[in-house]
């Protein structure tokens, strides 16, 4: 018995043993290549969402009528407050400024007079007295977060750590410029933070004299995330 090789001669068959052939080595190289089938695949991602820092008054400044009534000539003295609240969430804090419409913020409303700014020239007063032949118009404030120059240590304001709307009165010399009340590095409450602005004015027999009637400072505050 002869050792030949095995032809295929008919050109038909010869194809499609070629084509068995390849089919069975791409399938072998497969098996011996391929490490393994993958079950499970994993893909990671991020939701992000940005929170923007708000302000608001969470309770309105309220309008302040002046009590007493002063006499034009004799005077005396007439206060008030306004209690508002401010609440944030910015991380940062706030600050609560407050300035009038008009330079001289006391207006006489049926005329050109007015009630000059209490304007002490140095560090806020104490107390608040006019001299005779004087009228004035001044605000304190009291909060948690109350700037320097409105805190006291019982006989002086700009020391200590006590707080008053009854105490360390000022005013601007231009009115309409802000003047700072509050200073908060951080957010606050849910309920907001309160501040209490006092106002007073004194009127000592001034001159000139003031006219009878009604005098009015329009006030405007403003609350700014830092």
């Amino acid at each position: 018995m002869s050792n030949k090789p095995f032809i295929v001669s008919n050109p038909i068959l010869a194809a499609f043993v070629a084509t068995i052939l390849l089919a069975s080595v791409t399938l072998m190289s497969f098996v011996v290549l391929e490490p393994g089938v993958m079950y499970a695949a994993t893909d990671t991602f991020t939701v992000e969402q940005e929170i923007t820092a708000e302000i608001a008054f969470q309770t309105a400044a309220n309008n302040v009528t002046m009590a007493p009534a002063l006499a034009g000539i004799t005077g005396g003295y007439a206060s008030g407050t306004s209690t508002l609240a401010v609440t944030t969430n910015n991380v940062a804090g706030y600050t609560l400024t407050i300035n009038f419409a008009d330079p001289v913020a006391m207006q006489y409303e049926s005329g050109s007079d007015s009630i000059p700014n209490f304007v002490d020239g140095g560090p806020n007063a104490y107390n608040f007295s006019v001299s005779s032949g004087e009228a004035f118009f001044a605000l304190a404030a009291s909060s948690t977060n109350i700037v320097a120059a409105f805190k006291n240590n019982g006989s002086a304001c700009s020391a200590g750590a006590l707080i008053s709307a009854a105490h360390c009165w000022t005013m601007n010399a231009i009115a309409t410029t802000t003047l700072t009340l509050v200073d908060r590095n951080s957010s606050t409450p849910a309920a907001g933070e309160e501040t209490i602005i006092g106002f007073r004015v004194g009127v000592n027999d001034p001159t000139p004299a003031l006219p009878a009637g009604f005098y009015n400072a329009t006030a405007t505050l403003t609350a700014l995330v830092k």
